[in-house]
């Protein structure tokens, strides 16, 4: 893989590209310029045609005027095939040049701070000592022919010069050699051949040939992107002056450029707004061309809309299955998410990749002694289409999740919800397929232990993820114009996370549901009640629309809250406190008990999580993610059934089947003001 990080040399990489993409254009070239010849043999063994008059000259001027222009077109195939074949190994040569001086370099960069560590101590000791060792002394400067550290730091210093020195040069034999080429000439005759893009020589040619903008200076803004939204907007601007072709052929040419998101600045609405508006000036082609060609840029950048960035991800997860370099850990978290990005069945929401993150992968680097750390691939699929939803939901895991161990049960959990809120939507006379939810694994999730540091009972990773989900909330209230509601869930650790979330969010959330909470930090809970308030909507009292539930045989949630110090979400002023337990509506229809601090359990397992089916947390979490959180009212408490063992022991189990309203009232005595606040399995 090319190296993206050039220190201690500086100007980066001196000799972009990808030498095995120009060989496939050249692949490519040779075998039009055999069409083309074969085409031009055919024609000519049609010739000479028999016969006189008009229309027999014209056929015979036709074929003759083909296999001139067929012969001429392999031509110009053949030598644009053997241009690039030559450009091709020299950009080979010198990308191995480049990457040899670099591996000096950081040789010598090693060299230089262990001489630098050895000086420091060195002259501390001498500090201390009441008079001069002469030892301290030789082994700083050394004698005679022994060199000592100050010496192997001038040695060290000089290699990395000598380095940079050698790939500046390399750089300008880069450039030199690049401008060389003059495509202009070997595609002229091209221009009539009807191809397309990537698959055509004359786009090829166009691309690679002077256009409006400097690439210098476009490969700068890049970098320079994340420093502010006029850098952002630079760089949008000078790719929209691009012609499809020369935006492929740029791409083809930075590989580094493919598979990554553009770092940007935390100023989300303004870069945001930005690319919205960006991609909506773009022609079709434009955009066809940077979904095939930039993947993961285009999948991962707020404001372009969710459809595009869906087409994207799935192009950029396909090139990353097959592509020789990615390692087998990678390979089977995107196999993971493949499998969660497809509708289990007919009936169900299309789903979306709405993003793919392959940086973290990127950052790593030879010292790197982790084979699988958490946020190599980090993504999320939407169920339903955010791009027409009226409603959005982002449910957010807690710790020991990624996307290769647990994508496919977080997609289950959160298809459970989209379910579920379906039905409380269609309930209410609205309807109930213009919802959307989101599984959400675009943080690095902490592991199960419960040390300090960035563990569950740390909170460096929820601020993490909290920046991150925070981008994803105000990017989706922004693309979509406020057009859809915005509802956030969080589980165990997603609840601190989303706790994050709605510190710093500049837009803000309609609903927030916290299940099996791990504590909210108390900055969350001070920011809360200080009168500066959340990012989230408040009610008609005027209470934050901020709900929250654990199970009372969860025995984990409590740990969190209790190793960490944090607080409860209890300790949010206005908050609202619902049930995990079982219990039946006034319909009569039971609603079963959350038995574990799982988020969800397989509906054959005799663990029920929170979004299991039946639940009532998954019931009572659909009526708050759906803007119903104010007409909740009570479950009636579970009733029971007296069974006999055949030993003749007694034994209870609770009465699931439907009951009637006349055997609960009956049951429990209730009176007409108390039977109003229970809960009617609909809206009110």
């Amino acid at each position: 893989m090319r190296p993206t990080d050039w220190f201690p040399l500086t100007g980066g990489d001196p000799a972009p590209g990808n030498p095995a993409a120009w060989q496939q254009l050249v692949r490519f070239l040779l075998s039009r310029r055999d069409e083309l010849n074969d085409q031009a043999h055919k024609l000519g063994s049609h010739l000479p045609v028999e016969g006189s008059g008009n229309r027999i000259e014209n056929l015979r001027a036709m074929l003759a005027g083909t296999q001139i222009f067929a012969s001429r077109l392999a031509e110009q195939f053949d030598t644009a095939a053997e241009t690039f074949h030559s450009w091709r190994n020299t950009l080979d040569g010198l990308q191995v040049q480049s990457a040899a001086a670099l591996s000096r370099a950081q040789a010598a960069q090693e060299d230089l701070e262990s001489a630098r560590a050895s000086i420091t101590a060195l002259e501390e000791e001498a500090a201390r000592d009441s008079s001069w060792d002469p030892l301290i002394g030789l082994e700083l400067d050394g004698m005679l022919w022994i060199d000592g550290h100050r010496d192997a730091a001038v040695a060290a210093e000089k290699v990395i010069a000598e380095q940079q020195q050698f790939v500046d040069q390399l750089r300008v034999e880069y450039r030199d050699k690049a401008a060389a080429m003059n495509t202009t000439a070997i595609f002229r005759d091209l221009d009539a051949l009807d191809v397309t893009m990537y698959s055509s020589a004359s786009a090829a040619a166009q691309a690679i040939t002077n256009s409006d903008v400097d690439l210098s200076v476009l490969e700068a803004s890049f970098r320079s992107a994340q420093y502010g939204t006029a850098e952002y907007k630079e760089l949008l601007d000078n790719l929209s002056l691009m012609t499809p072709a020369q935006l492929s052929t740029f791409f083809l040419m930075h590989p580094a450029l493919v598979s990554y998101p553009v770092p940007v600045s935390a100023d989300t609405i303004a870069n945001t707004a930005a690319a919205k508006n960006w991609w909506a000036a773009l022609s079709l082609d434009q955009q066809a061309a940077l979904i095939q060609f930039a993947p993961g840029m285009i999948g991962n950048t707020e404001g372009v809309t969710y459809g595009a960035r869906d087409e994207a991800n799935r192009i950029l997860l396909a090139n990353a299955l097959v592509a020789p370099t990615t390692p087998e850990h990678v390979r089977t978290a995107l196999r993971s998410l493949d499998d969660a990005a497809h509708a289990t069945n007919n009936k169900s929401a299309e789903r979306y990749i709405m993003s793919l993150d392959l940086s973290g992968y990127r950052k790593r680097d030879k010292y790197d002694t982790d084979t699988n750390p958490r946020d190599d691939v980090l993504a999320a699929v939407a169920i339903g289409n955010v791009d027409t939803a009226t409603a959005v939901s982002i449910l957010t895991p807690g710790m020991n999740n990624d996307v290769a161990g647990s994508m496919s049960d977080l997609t289950t959990a959160a298809q459970k919800l989209h379910d579920q809120q379906g039905a409380m939507y269609l309930n209410a006379g609205e309807q109930a397929d213009q919802h959307a939810m989101v599984a959400w694994m675009g943080y690095e999730t902490p592991p199960p232990s419960l040390t300090a540091g960035e563990s569950v009972l740390g909170d460096h990773l929820a601020r993490q993820g909290g920046d991150r989900l925070a981008r994803t909330a105000d990017g989706l209230n922004i693309t979509r114009n406020y057009r859809s509601t915005l509802n956030l869930v969080g589980h165990s650790y997603g609840t601190t996370t989303t706790g994050e979330a709605l510190r710093i969010m500049e837009t803000k959330a309609d609903t927030v549901t916290l299940l099996a909470s791990a504590g909210v930090t108390e900055g969350t809970v001070d920011q809360a009640n200080d009168g500066s308030g959340l990012a989230v909507e408040s009610d008609s009292a005027g209470n934050p629309n901020i709900f929250y539930t654990q199970a009372s045989s969860d025995n984990v949630a409590g740990l969190g809250v209790f190793g960490s110090g944090r607080d409860i979400p209890d300790d949010i002023d206005g908050s609202t406190e619902f049930s995990a337990g079982g219990g039946y509506d006034t319909f009569g229809n039971y609603y079963g008990d959350t038995d574990a601090h799982d988020l969800y359990g397989d509906d054959e397992s005799p663990v029920q999580g929170y979004l299991s089916s039946g639940t009532s947390s998954l019931y009572y979490a659909a009526l708050t993610s759906t803007g119903h959180g104010e007409s909740m009212g009570q479950l009636v408490p579970t009733m029971v059934e007296w069974k006999t063992t055949y030993r003749g022991d007694v034994y209870s189990v609770p009465r699931e089947h439907p009951v009637t309203p006349a055997q609960m009232r009956e049951a429990y005595d209730y009176t007409d003001e108390e039977w109003k606040q229970l809960s009617n399995g609909e809206t009110r």
